[in-house]
């Protein structure tokens, strides 16, 4: 499969419709994100079409699934894109589907940071809500499996991984693994 490097940078939508953390990546200032970003995506290949529109409008599982990318590149495995899901299929016999947690509705979006926004609340709140976010998205995933994916030739009695990234909270990235480990072992 011959593929061309997509251009992740070149806006496809209107100004109004891009993502706020598109809109940093692309800012001037942001020319190291961009390069270490054009590393990532080299290789990868979107198998709908889809992958450059939803990069600029929604942008944290795009960034997510491009990370993942690397890292599986960094361990030297390959991914056939042949598949149209789960997300990587890789040819050391481990199947990935990536998946994001955001912000509730009615919260505070990751990106538009704050100081009261980091320095509100009591961690047990925080973890709390955390976890219940990343319960749904890895129960989404859990049904996607059991009811598409586990069906497929391709994944069947392949180890399948579901990789979370958690974007809960304009403070997401002081949590660590903390929210999951609470979810995973009831703290």
């Amino acid at each position: 499969m011959i593929t061309k490097d997509l251009d992740l940078f070149t806006p496809i939508v209107a100004a109004d419709k891009l993502h706020p953390n598109f809109l940093a990546t692309i800012s001037p200032y942001a020319s190291g994100v961009r390069k270490v970003l054009n590393n990532w995506v080299q290789g990868f290949v979107d198998r709908d079409g889809e992958f450059v529109k939803e990069f600029q409008t929604t942008y944290n599982p795009c960034f997510w699934e491009l990370y993942l990318f690397a890292v599986i590149k960094e361990i030297k495995a390959e991914v056939d894109f042949s598949f149209s899901s789960p997300d990587f299929i890789c040819n050391n016999g481990i199947v990935i589907e990536a998946t994001t947690a955001n912000h509730s509705h009615d919260d505070v979006p990751e990106w538009e940071k704050s100081i009261s926004g980091i320095t509100e609340g009591n961690s047990f709140d925080i973890f709390t809500r955390s976890a219940i976010r990343l319960s749904n998205a890895i129960t989404t995933k859990v049904n996607k499996y059991r009811s598409s994916y586990s069906h497929l030739e391709h994944v069947r009695d392949k180890p399948f991984i579901i990789a979370i990234s958690n974007y809960t909270r304009q403070d997401f990235n002081l949590h660590g693994d903390v929210p999951l480990q609470w979810l995973l072992y009831d703290v």
